[in-house]
Order: structure tokens, then sequence, then C-alpha cells
């Protein structure tokens, strides 16, 4: 980072773990994220670190999410679920917490098609809780997707009705081939 600074070389750390299943991994894996963002918070060329929703939820939960158009509404069919949705959003909100106190911004990776409306859904709520004069939430936007345009439109329009800065990081996408063999 250093050697890189002295370039005048920004940097986005991307502590790209998935974590094993298990909610004390996914708390193992935040204090992480949470490490990271302090890290960057001592360097100047630091602005950004990435963070996967993948690291600290359950990749089982977010597809029950995904795949329930109801669910999507907040409403869950098991207590369980529930309290590890929950879970999942206190892990996300200190992440996005120590980044707003330290001036970091948090990029979200976007994740398969199959996972990713929820990450889209949490990521909008936390805009809505720490955007409010800056952006320091950013949403990723995989513009592979035929249907992100209109997410786009739809998440502007939520921004600007709710008040806060919608953040966005647009990249080709990652997941091309494996989800066209699905």
């Amino acid at each position: 980072v250093k050697q890189l600074g002295a370039y005048q070389v920004q940097v986005i750390l991307d502590y790209g773990v998935e974590a094993k299943e298990g909610e004390e991994n996914f708390d193992n894996v935040t204090e992480h994220f949470i490490e990271a963002i302090e890290f960057a918070a001592s360097q100047n060329n630091v602005p950004f670190v990435s963070v996967k929703i993948t690291g600290i939820a359950s990749h089982h939960l977010l597809e029950t999410l995904n795949d329930a158009p109801r669910l999507r509404s907040g409403i869950h069919d098991s207590e369980e679920d529930n309290a590890a949705w929950e879970r999942v959003k206190e892990r996300m909100h200190a992440i996005c917490e120590v980044a707003s106190e330290k001036g970091i911004g948090v990029l979200i990776d976007a994740e398969e098609t199959w996972i990713q409306d929820p990450i889209d859904r949490l990521t909008m709520e936390m805009m809505a809780v720490f955007n409010k004069q800056k952006a320091v939430v950013f949403n990723t936007i995989q513009l592979y997707r035929h249907d992100r345009l209109h997410f786009l439109r739809i998440s502007h329009q939520i921004a600007e009705e709710q008040g806060f800065v919608l953040g966005l990081k647009l990249v080709r996408g990652a997941y091309m081939e494996k989800e066209r063999a699905l």
C-alpha cells in the first residue's frame, strides 16, 4: 500500500473471503472487515474496502430469501431464518458504522443472481442509514445482467424518495460463464 501510495496510486482493500458456514465464522469475518477498515483509515491512499456478504451470511439463507418472493418483503417463514437475517443486518451495520466514522467507503460486492436480491435490499437499507451526507456504502451493479438498468433506475428513485446519496460501482460482472451454464 505504501509503495503504491508513493506513486499516487489508490488502493481498494479486498478481503475476498467467503466464510465457512456458522455464526462464529461470520462474526470472525466481520471483525476482519472492521480491521481492514481501520487499517484503510490509517493510510492516505486507501479510500475503500470491498465487502462480500457471503463472508458474513449463510449462502443457504441468501438463497432462501432470494427464491421466495414473499420473503423479499421481510416476512420470513421461520424464526430461525428471521434471527439469522437480523444477525447479518447487525454485522453489516457494524461494518458500515465503523466505515462511516473512519471516512472509508464500503463497496458491497455483487454475487450470483440466485442470491443477489437480499444483498441488494440489505445494501439499500445500509445506504439509507449511512449515506445521508455522502456516499459511504456502495452497491455493485453487474452490467452483463439484462435487469440491472431497471434496477439502477429504481435504486435512484428510492434514494431520491428517502433522501440518501446513492453509491454505485458499475462492473462488467464476474459470474457470466457460471450463470450461462446454469
